[in-house]
């Protein structure tokens, strides 16, 4: 996703090339924080799904670390990045994780399941949310883990209180609320116009999701609480049966 908030710290394929600012969902030193706590989760040889995989970000180092990572993406051209090698505990799918037609969550067993780059945000309907959980469930083995990021321990709340109109301190980012008040538009650099208060028809919405939404939907899918690990930037779910 090419998005960044970055005010948290105060909280078979030919390889083709994407522009660098594609893709991009933390800056640095966060997306160093949430890959070296995924790493601490998964042991060498096990199993992990990446959804929404992308360039990467998330796989390729998990793929170093020793795990088998299925990399998950309906961008063909994004798995098709020259980031990507080949590597034999790798595979990539090219396919809609939330698509009916979606095949990533009946491949047999996996250790983990991660839905990191603030991908969530992209699913606004709560029952396709729920599906996600659901299929994630599905896809684990017991024990097995469900990883999404935290912006919905901080990201609504934070907005609504430090950027003035929304805009961060700043003046690079902007965030502007749908008339329902759980969906919102990212602008950033010559995006960001402070007359412009709602999302335009041309906008991507992203949805807010809250973490009792979330902690909901993980209950009615079968995992125990959530865990957060602020360090990493992640919310952990445990299939605990």
């Amino acid at each position: 996703m090419p998005w960044i908030l970055s005010d948290k710290s105060d909280r078979q394929v030919t390889a083709v090339a994407l522009p660098e600012d594609d893709f991009e969902v933390y800056d640095t030193e966060d997306s160093k924080a949430q890959i070296a706590g995924v790493l601490t989760i998964f042991k060498p040889s096990q199993r992990v799904i990446d959804l929404g995989a992308g360039r990467g970000r998330i796989a390729l180092p998990l793929v170093g670390h020793g795990v088998e990572v299925l990399a998950v993406d309906r961008d063909a051209q994004a798995l098709a990045h020259s980031d990507w090698t080949d590597h034999g505990r790798l595979e990539r799918l090219h396919e809609d994780f939330l698509s009916p037609h979606a095949t990533w969550f009946d491949q047999g067993a996996f250790d983990g399941v991660v839905c990191l780059g603030n991908t969530l945000n992209l699913v606004n309907d709560a029952d396709r949310a729920l599906e996600v959980f659901q299929r994630a469930f599905h896809a684990l083995t017991a024990g097995g883990s469900f990883l999404i990021d935290d912006f919905p321990v901080w990201g609504p709340d934070m907005i609504r209180t430090e950027w003035p109109l929304g805009i961060s301190p700043d003046g690079t980012q902007q965030v502007v609320w749908s008339s329902c008040g759980r969906s919102f538009a990212y602008r950033t650099g010559s995006e960001v116009d402070s007359k412009r208060r709602f999302p335009g028809s041309e906008e991507r919405l992203l949805r807010a999701w809250t973490i009792v939404e979330l902690e909901k939907m993980a209950s009615e899918s079968g995992f125990g609480r959530s865990r957060h690990d602020e360090t990493a930037l992640m919310i952990h779910f445990a299939r605990s049966d």
